[in-house]
C-alpha cells in the first residue's frame, strides 16, 4: 500500500518550474532541447513514426471500412449507419427553374435564391439573418415563425414573388441529428450548436416549419431536408454530371454516394422511381472499437477529454475541429520533455482547443527563412514567452506531419467508397466541400498520393477530386429540384397506370361481350327453340258494347280456325253418255 501511495503522490516541481505571471509554467525533466540539426532531425523522425500511416495500414483501413459499410446497408444500428437519403435522381445540368435554400446554422440563418439556367449554369443570391439567442432557447414554433418572416422578407427584397397559385420549392439544410423518414420528413433526435428549443425533440421539424409558412402565408413548400454531404454531391453534379461521390472535409467529415437499390438490404420504404439512391455513410463514426485506426497517445487524450468519448473516432483523427487539438497535445508533450520553448508553456496554449487548425494552415504556408508568421502565432497569439528558429521549424514540421496523416486517412475513406460503388475502373468526379480541403496546404496533393499508393498511378486518370462550393445552399436547392421532379414523375406514373387500368377494364368488357355474342350464336345454331303453344282461351276485358261485339267476332273467327277442315264431298263418277245405236254405227262406218 505504501508503495502504491508513493507512486501516485503529488510531485513537486523544481524551483525553476513555477508558474509565472502570465500563466507560463516550466516543467523540470531531464531531456534537453535539440542543440543541432541532427538532434532536431531525430525528433522529426520520431514524430514521423508516431503519425505514420503505412500502405499496409491504409489497405487494412479501407477494407475494414468497406465491410462496415456493407453491415450498415444490411441492418440498422451498425457503426457506420449508411442512412438512405430518399434522393433517387441525379441532376443532368439541363434543368431550369428557380429554387430556394434554407441553411440553419449555429449563429446565422442563411437563405439562398438559386436560378438554374441549364447547360450546367446557375446563379445565386443570398442573405444572412442572425438568430436571436432567446429564439434558440425558446419554443420551436417561435423560431419557425422567425424563419418564416425572414423568408417572406427575402422573397420581397429579391422581387421573386411566384405567379398566382404557384409556390417555390425549398431545400432545407438542417445540420442537426435527425431521423429521416422521407425526402421531406425528419424527426429531431437532439439539439446541438447551442440550440435548446422546446417542443421539438422527437417531432418532425419539417412539418412544424411548413405549418409556420402556411400561417404566415409564405408561398414556399419544403421539398427536401438535406444532409451536408448530399448537398456537396448535388452542388458539383449540376455542373459536372459525372460526380458520383460527395465528401465533407471541414470542421467535421462525412461522405455520400449512389448505391444500387438491390444493395440496400435494409430498405423497407417501398418502390422507388429509380434503381439507385444516395446514401449518407456517416463515416465519421468508423472504428469506434479502435480496431484498425492508428491512434496515438495524443489521439486518445483528445477522445478521452471530448464531449463524446469513444464516438466519431475517424472524425477526430482527420477533421478540422480536432487535428489542431491533436497538434496542441503533441506540442505540450514536447514541452514537457523540454524539447520545445525551453520547457515553457502558456495559459493560452494550455487551454483546450486553443491551437486552431487555421493556425496550422498559417504555419505550413510560412516559407520565409525566419518563419515570422509561425512566430506571430506562437508568441503573439498563444503567448509563448520566446521561440527559437529551431522551435518554429519543429512546430512547422509537426503541423505538416499531422496534416499529412489526416489526408492519408481521408484517402482511405475515399478508397472504401470507390470500391463499394464499383467506380475504381469506371472512374468519377468526387465533389469535396469544406475548409480543410479548400484551404489546408497540400491536403489534396497528399490525398491523391495516397490514392496512387492504394490503386496505382492510373487512378489519377480515373478519379478527379474537385471543390464543391456551397453544398448547403446550391446543393440544397438542387435537392429541392430533384424532389419536385420525382413527385411529378410519380404523378405521371400514377396517371399512366390509371389509364392503363381503364384500358384493361374496357378491353376485358369488350372481350366478355364478344364471348357472349359468340356463345349466343352457337346456341342458335345447335338448339332449335320449341314452338310456343297456342292459347285456347283468351281473356278479354269488355269496356262497352261495341268492343263486346268486336270481341265476339274475334272469338268466332278463332274458333273457326281451330276447327279441323272437313274434306270436300266426293261426287260419284259420272256414267258415260249412251249414244243412239244408229249414230254409233254411222260413226263406225
Amino acid at each position: 500500500m505504501r508503495s502504491l501511495l508513493h507512486r501516485f503522490r503529488s510531485r513537486r516541481l523544481s524551483p525553476s518550474s513555477g508558474v509565472h505571471g502570465n500563466g507560463v509554467r516550466k516543467v523540470d525533466v531531464t531531456e534537453a532541447p535539440p542543440k543541432s540539426p541532427d538532434e532536431s532531425a531525430a525528433i522529426v523522425d520520431e514524430l514521423n513514426r508516431t503519425f505514420d500511416v503505412s500502405l499496409a495500414q491504409m489497405k487494412n483501413i479501407s477494407e475494414r471500412l468497406k465491410e462496415e459499410m456493407k453491415k450498415g446497408l444490411e441492418q440498422e444500428g451498425a457503426t457506420v449507419a449508411m442512412i438512405p437519403t430518399f434522393v433517387s435522381l441525379r441532376p443532368t445540368g439541363e434543368e431550369k427553374g428557380r429554387y430556394l435554400a434554407l441553411d440553419l446554422g449555429g449563429t446565422y440563418l442563411r437563405i439562398c435564391d438559386v436560378e438554374l439556367r441549364g447547360s450546367n449554369q446557375f446563379t445565386t443570391r443570398h442573405q444572412k439573418y442572425k438568430v436571436p439567442l432567446p429564439l434558440k432557447e425558446g419554443d420551436f414554433r417561435d423560431l419557425c415563425d422567425f424563419i418564416a418572416e425572414c423568408l417572406d422578407t427575402f422573397i420581397t427584397d429579391m422581387s421573386i414573388r411566384p405567379t398566382k397559385g404557384e409556390v417555390f420549392q425549398l431545400g432545407f439544410t438542417f445540420s442537426f441529428p435527425v431521423f429521416q423518414t422521407d425526402i421531406n420528413r425528419g424527426v429531431l433526435k437532439q439539439w446541438t450548436k447551442g440550440y435548446t428549443c422546446t417542443n421539438s425533440v422527437h417531432k418532425d421539424v419539417v412539418e412544424i416549419l411548413q405549418d409556420a409558412f402556411l400561417r404566415k402565408k409564405v408561398p414556399v413548400n419544403i421539398a427536401a431536408i438535406v444532409n451536408d454531404a448530399v448537398g456537396a454531391l448535388m452542388a458539383l453534379a449540376y455542373n459536372q454530371p459525372d460526380t458520383a461521390i460527395g465528401v465533407i472535409l471541414g470542421t467535421g467529415t462525412n461522405a455520400c454516394y449512389y448505391e444500387k437499390m438491390d444493395g440496400i438490404k435494409k430498405w423497407d420504404g417501398g418502390e422507388t422511381i429509380s434503381d439507385e439512391m444516395a446514401i449518407n455513410t456517416e463515416w465519421g463514426a468508423f472504428d469506434c472499437e479502435r480496431a484498425v485506426l492508428p491512434m496515438t497517445i495524443h489521439d486518445s487524450k483528445v477522445d478521452r477529454e471530448s464531449n463524446h468519448p469513444r464516438q466519431q473516432i475517424f472524425e477526430k483523427m482527420i477533421s478540422g475541429m480536432y487535428i489542431g487539438e491533436v497538434t496542441r497535445n503533441c506540442i505540450l508533450h514536447l514541452i514537457d520533455r523540454q524539447i520545445l520553448f525551453n520547457g515553457y508553456s502558456s495559459s493560452d496554449l494550455n487551454r483546450q482547443y486553443s491551437f486552431e487548425t487555421s493556425y496550422m494552415s498559417t504555419i505550413e504556408m510560412d516559407t520565409a527563412p525566419d518563419l515570422p508568421e509561425t512566430r506571430h502565432v506562437l508568441e503573439d497569439i498563444l503567448s509563448i514567452p520566446s521561440t527559437t528558429l529551431m522551435d518554429r521549424q519543429l512546430v512547422k514540421k509537426l503541423c505538416e506531419i499531422v496534416g499529412r496523416r489526416a489526408a492519408r486517412l481521408s484517402a482511405c475513406g475515399l478508397a472504401a467508397v470507390l470500391k463499394q460503388s464499383k467506380l475504381v475502373s469506371a472512374g468519377c468526379t468526387i465533389g469535396i466541400d469544406g475548409s480543410l480541403f479548400e484551404h489546408y496546404p497540400g491536403f489534396e496533393t497528399n490525398m491523391m498520393l495516397a490514392l496512387k499508393e492504394l490503386f496505382g498511378p492510373y487512378i489519377v486518370y480515373k478519379v478527379k477530386l474537385a471543390l464543391a462550393r456551397d453544398g448547403s445552399g446550391v446543393g440544397a436547392a438542387i435537392c429541392a429540384m430533384l424532389a419536385h421532379k420525382a413527385t411529378q414523375v410519380q404523378k405521371s406514373r400514377s396517371v399512366s397506370e390509371d389509364e392503363d387500368e381503364s384500358e384493361d377494364e374496357q378491353s376485358e368488357q369488350e372481350t366478355v361481350q364478344q364471348e357472349m355474342v359468340q356463345k349466343d350464336a352457337v346456341q342458335k345454331v345447335d338448339v332449335q327453340p320449341e314452338p310456343e303453344p297456342k292459347e285456347t282461351v283468351q281473356e278479354v276485358v269488355v269496356e262497352d258494347e261495341e268492343s263486346k261485339d268486336d270481341q265476339d267476332k274475334l272469338l268466332e273467327q278463332e274458333a273457326q280456325q281451330e276447327k279441323p277442315e272437313e274434306p270436300p264431298e266426293q261426287k260419284p263418277p259420272e256414267e258415260p253418255e249412251q249414244k243412239d245405236d244408229k249414230v254409233q254405227e254411222k260413226q263406225e262406218q
